[in-house]
């Protein structure tokens, strides 16, 4: 009984989190109508698709209040970037190909190697932190400044490509309304004042329904975490790493998909990267930052509850998985073996995570 009640709160708490990601990226989608391509991925998706681990990191280092709080939330980002620069990119990629019927994929190397440098940046700097022992307003100050100059880069890079054309876009046309949800239908015709089109109004409208949905969903999720980790008598590290990790990598993945089946491959493949980047550096970063202003410093190895070197041996394993990762998609074309091969990166990296 207690492991079905346990499914049921962490299958709505992903439904909440899957419905209202959608609805958020049709806001998004006109927010962001006007930029190039290769920039709407890493910025506009990217901090849409983080907002569940930036709420889920901040929920479990405010309730818990220690380490052992900042280990819970620091495992849903580890658990989400990796499953983002492997599992996503690969789901994106066949997508591709089945509506190209192509075997293999161009992409942009400036795309590459720019969020590359910055994910591994952001993985490096974060273990050295781990290596050192404490964390402190330097550290988090550092974290959100990589991502300040990631943007700016971003910006100044890849702003030399035609931009869409102004459109209307509808809430529901025909088709939409057949593939919705009865969720989808009540959220969206709660904006029926706007006659069902999106505008400027009804998008931040949109977005912020859409943000209070998956806070709801988030904090669900955290508690259904925190209860099977003691039920099963499981470190909250590992419970985090698979369950949050997962549920929190929904809006990523279903913004690549969406912008694999409009061709958009860079945004498709940028907005993976462009997570972890905002994962690491904000979604770590802000809730530690207000955290360390109200209670002081963490140090990590302050208590016997758990155990410090998973924070390095994590970290180890997602920057190697990430530098792989990063190579294959910079030589030659992706192609269908290679997008094989990097799935078995994140099986290996899941094996020696056990």
């Amino acid at each position: 009984m207690i492991y079905f009640l346990f499914l049921i709160k962490f299958s709505f708490s992903i439904y909440i989190i899957w419905v209202s990601s959608k609805n958020f990226d049709i806001a998004a989608s006109y927010i962001s109508r006007n930029l190039p391509d290769g920039i709407k991925g890493p910025t506009i998706n990217a901090v849409a698709s983080s907002f569940p681990e930036l709420i889920i990191s901040s929920l479990f280092l405010f309730y818990y209040s220690d380490v052992v709080g900042f280990s819970a939330g620091y495992a849903t980002i580890v658990g989400s970037a990796a499953f983002n620069i492997t599992v996503i990119p690969v789901i994106a990629s066949w997508i591709y190909f089945k509506n190209n019927s192509s075997n293999n994929i161009s992409i942009n190397k400036t795309v590459i190697i720019q969020d590359s440098l910055f994910n591994l940046l952001s993985i490096l700097f974060l273990g050295f932190t781990f290596f050192i022992g404490i964390i402190s307003l330097i550290t988090c100050i550092v974290l959100m400044l990589i991502y300040v100059f990631y943007i700016y880069f971003v910006f100044k890079n890849r702003n030399q490509h035609q931009v869409s054309q102004n459109k209307d876009f509808d809430f529901f046309n025909e088709s939409e309304i057949h593939q919705s949800t009865s969720l989808d239908i009540i959220q969206l015709r709660l904006f029926s004042i706007f006659k069902n089109k999106v505008d400027n109004s009804s998008s931040v409208i949109v977005l912020i329904s859409s943000i209070f949905l998956i806070a709801v969903a988030c904090h669900l999720l955290t508690v259904t975490c925190e209860d099977l980790s003691s039920i099963l008598g499981v470190d909250l590290f590992f419970i985090s790493f698979f369950i949050a990790a997962i549920a929190s990598s929904i809006p990523d993945t279903f913004l690549s998909i969406y912008d694999a089946r409009n061709n958009k491959i860079d945004d498709a493949f940028s907005n993976a990267f462009g997570s972890n980047i905002f994962d690491i550096c904000i979604g770590l970063g802000l809730p530690l930052f207000i955290y360390i202003l109200l209670n002081g410093n963490i140090v990590i190895n302050q208590t016997s509850a758990f155990n410090p070197f998973l924070l390095i041996k994590s970290i180890s394993l997602l920057f190697l998985l990430s530098i792989c990762s990063s190579l294959i998609f910079y030589f030659g074309r992706f192609s269908k073996l290679k997008s094989v091969l990097i799935f078995i990166f994140y099986l290996v990296f899941i094996y020696f995570m056990l």
